[in-house]
């Protein structure tokens, strides 16, 4: 077993992919959500899905719109981004950096259909 498989699960193939720009994978990642630079007010969140443009959250409190956040993963990585959307305890979020640079970053833990560009 991989060291990111206790991290990283893919479920199932994303539904709709062929409407995003890049592909998603399924996944299951512990997270959190904070404003740039706070390291005071972080709330924990649950990834459920991610490409190399955006994330798919579960997230106890909607997240406002427009200002940019940072979403950290595994603890280690961190990812400028900017909520996208929000219903129903979900947020959509949108990786500010350029998606050839998340792929790079996150090309140890998502499949290799979801990092073609």
């Amino acid at each position: 077993m991989a060291a990111n498989d206790q991290y990283f699960q893919t479920l199932q193939e994303p539904r709709n992919a062929e409407r995003r720009a890049f592909e998603r994978a399924c996944v299951l990642v512990s997270a959190q959500m904070s404003d740039p630079g706070e390291t005071e007010q972080v709330t924990d969140c649950v990834v459920f899905d991610l490409s190399a443009n955006g994330a798919k959250i579960r997230i106890a409190r909607p997240l406002a719109g427009g200002p940019i956040k940072q979403l950290t993963l595994y603890g280690l990585v961190d990812f400028e981004v900017r909520p996208a959307w929000n219903h129903g305890g979900f947020a959509g979020l949108q990786f500010m950096a350029k998606p050839e640079t998340v792929a790079e970053t996150l090309a140890g833990v998502l499949p290799g259909r979801c990092l073609e560009l």
